[in-house]
């Protein structure tokens, strides 16, 4: 449903009902059908290096020369006209980012390309500098956990951000979401597809709340990460909730979703003075619920009537408690696991 023009999930149906003074400065971009074509056939080189990668032999990979090859190169070499929309599509983009000097977190209209993000080697980079920077003499300790939740969750939001436009064409040509979404919009709309680049600001991803409206009040409140447990937003449970109603109250007779009805993302600025709109999003269960559970009348209940009720981890989990309660990279978790010397090498 996304990909159909005027759904409320896209950015480019609510962003102008609030503009920059409510949420974060947002430029659009429109993606031509050969720039996105482009994108495409990137991701599908990329994808068949990785098949050959997996199915060779080390002797095979070095006869067809697997680790040379290059999914940009081979675009250039097969389809100089796809080759020739890429590079008026990364000046356009390099165009877009003067207007962020502190980066931009990009976007298509309906997706991010978080799942390349995940696979980059700079979310390794900064995580390997978050864990060194915060050591632990007992990494099974439920402080160490602690730690270790919030610095996955930031450093995969920091892995999004970008700067240049080879930047933007790695995450975007990187990504199994943007490739399946272009397919999808192309298919869907006669006009152009959207590129989204944010104004980027270092806030701290755990304290991301996601709210439930419903005809223009709010239903339910819960903390986004649903296997997150962060002291300081436990400590300041009511005040979040303040904040973000203050907030909202000034926002919701701007909002123009279909029946009122939609969710809200906030995310609680350091100082714990205020709140800010991260994005909207259609209601459940095409939105997820984090700590409530759809699927169970009473959960389905409080988020379509009410009364207001606020969910938030106030408890410390251990580590395998946070993988079991949200959905995290196995790769990235088990990177995690060496670094700190939880699970034994092989020898």
């Amino acid at each position: 449903a996304r990909h159909e023009a005027g759904h409320f999930d896209n950015i480019s149906q609510w962003f102008p009902c609030l503009g920059k003074e409510f949420t974060f400065d947002t430029l659009f971009l429109e993606l031509s059908k050969k720039e996105g074509e482009a994108i495409i056939k990137v991701r599908e080189n990329g994808r068949m290096i990785g098949t050959l990668y997996s199915i060779c032999s080390e002797e095979e990979r070095d006869q067809k020369k697997v680790l040379d090859m290059d999914p940009f190169r081979m675009l250039e070499e097969a389809n100089p006209e796809l080759n020739e929309a890429l590079k008026e599509l990364s000046t356009k983009m390099e165009e877009a980012l003067k207007s962020f000097p502190n980066g931009a977190f990009m976007r298509l209209d309906t997706r991010s390309p978080k799942d390349a993000a995940l696979k980059s080697s700079y979310v390794r980079e900064l995580i390997k500098e978050q864990i060194e920077s915060k050591p632990h003499n007992d990494p099974f300790s439920i402080e160490c956990a602690t730690d270790d939740g919030i610095i996955y969750w930031s450093c995969i939001s920091k892995s999004c951000k970008v700067d240049s436009a080879q930047q933007a064409l790695e995450l975007l040509t990187g990504s199994n979401r943007v490739q399946e979404d272009l397919k999808l919009g192309f298919l869907a709309h006669d006009h152009a597809v959207q590129l989204v680049f944010r104004e980027w600001e270092d806030i701290h991803p755990e304290y991301e709340f996601r709210v439930f409206v419903v005809h223009n009040e709010i239903t339910a409140m819960t903390q986004y990460h649903s296997g997150l447990y962060v002291p300081e937003m436990a400590k300041n449970k009511e005040k979040v909730q303040d904040l973000i109603l203050a907030e909202f109250n000034r926002v919701k007779d701007k909002v123009k979703a279909p029946e009122s009805t939609y969710t809200i993302d906030f995310v609680i600025t350091e100082n714990l003075d205020a709140a800010r709109i991260v994005e909207i999003n259609d209601p459940p269960p095409t939105a997820g619920t984090s700590l409530f559970d759809w699927d169970e009348e009473e959960d389905q209940g409080l988020l379509l009537h009410g009364p207001l009720s606020f969910r938030m981890i106030t408890e410390p989990l251990t580590w395998e408690q946070q993988q079991q309660k949200s959905s995290m990279h196995l790769p990235l978790v088990e990177y995690m696991d060496e670094l700190r010397g939880r699970t034994p090498r092989e020898e």
